[in-house]
């Protein structure tokens, strides 16, 4: 079955907000369609914006970073004559080798800045995944190279995570932008009964609605043949994911799947409920968790960032809770 995924008002104020200069970062959970999303944007931004686009997952080198998006960079410059001619000058005279660190990276975007206030265009950098960023240490670097590039009128940034995390930098402002589960009547105007399972069961989250539809589908419309065995195809692979936590953090990474949203995680109910144990060890638990990414704080509480790990971990432990 074919899909449609219809998020044009969200795209037209997202938009709306790019066309007045205005920097955004764009976030939602884990799946919630946020590539997909800056994908369309770019294409409505066709003639008014040069995009350039880094995804900043598997960087793990400041060389390897900046590699990437010279790269990305050059590939764009080849539709713009004048940009392809700058660039190059610009890439000829600060050779990367020169690079060491994100710190030594300051300078040459300093310098790309007032290559690109001289073009005749305006320039929407894009970086995607900028919660996958390995070097926490180094975040603040990568910050400044924002500050810096939107230092020039004619350039402005859109930042992509799975969390709100509004960045504060001097010199630089940026306004944060939701992206939610897509409403089911944009998918189906008379949704099926399994369809509105399906939907429900994968919170909106459309790569996990995608995979639950097709095994609805698999299965006749037969939801929970269908929730069985894709939790069963999960298994081997999210078992495996056990290994990286002490019993206290999978305890309460369970605990915390079962309620879905934990208000409060140090109160006594919900320890004694779910035999956690001292509020401080739930702590350290809990920030280590939160540090993995593997949960998240939202506006009503604690949750598990990944809606695919939420539903295994009730399909696994259904019996013993």
């Amino acid at each position: 079955m074919e899909l449609s995924f219809n998020r044009q008002a969200e795209l037209n104020s997202l938009y709306n907000q790019i066309m007045v200069r205005e920097n955004v970062l764009l976030y939602g959970s884990t799946g919630i369609g946020k590539s997909y999303f800056i994908k369309k944007l770019k294409a409505k931004l066709e003639g008014r914006r040069v995009c350039f686009y880094r995804s900043l997952r598997g960087i793990i080198s400041t060389q390897q970073y900046l590699n990437e998006l010279i790269r990305d960079m050059r590939e764009v410059a080849k539709s713009y004559s004048n940009l392809d001619y700058q660039l190059r000058r610009f890439l000829e005279s600060h050779p990367i080798y020169q690079y060491e660190t994100l710190a030594h990276l300051n300078s040459w975007f300093q310098d790309l800045t007032i290559t690109l206030s001289q073009i005749g265009l305006d320039f929407l950098f894009v970086f995607d995944d900028i919660h996958e960023w390995e070097d926490e240490d180094e975040m603040e670097f990568l910050y400044e190279h924002f500050r810096i590039l939107n230092q020039a009128s004619n350039c402005q940034i859109l930042l992509a995570s799975n969390r709100n995390t509004i960045l504060k930098i001097n010199g630089f402002k940026i306004t944060a932008f939701k992206l939610g589960a897509i409403p089911i009547e944009s998918i189906w105007k008379e949704p099926m009964d399994w369809q509105e399972k399906a939907y429900k069961y994968s919170q909106g989250n459309t790569i996990f609605l995608i995979e639950t539809i097709q095994y609805c589908e698999n299965n006749k419309g037969d939801f929970e043949a269908a929730r069985a065995s894709l939790m069963n195809d999960y298994h081997p692979v999210l078992g495996k994911i056990k290994k990286r936590f002490t019993k206290l953090q999978w305890r309460l990474l369970r605990a915390i799947a079962f309620e879905e949203i934990v208000e409060q995680p140090h109160s006594f109910e919900f320890l004694v409920r779910h035999k956690l144990g001292a509020a401080s060890s739930v702590e350290r638990a809990l920030r280590n968790l939160s540090d993995s990414q593997m949960i998240l704080k939202t506006d009503n509480g604690w949750k598990l960032s990944n809606i695919i790990y939420q539903r295994w971990l009730q399909w696994l432990y259904s019996k013993a809770i």
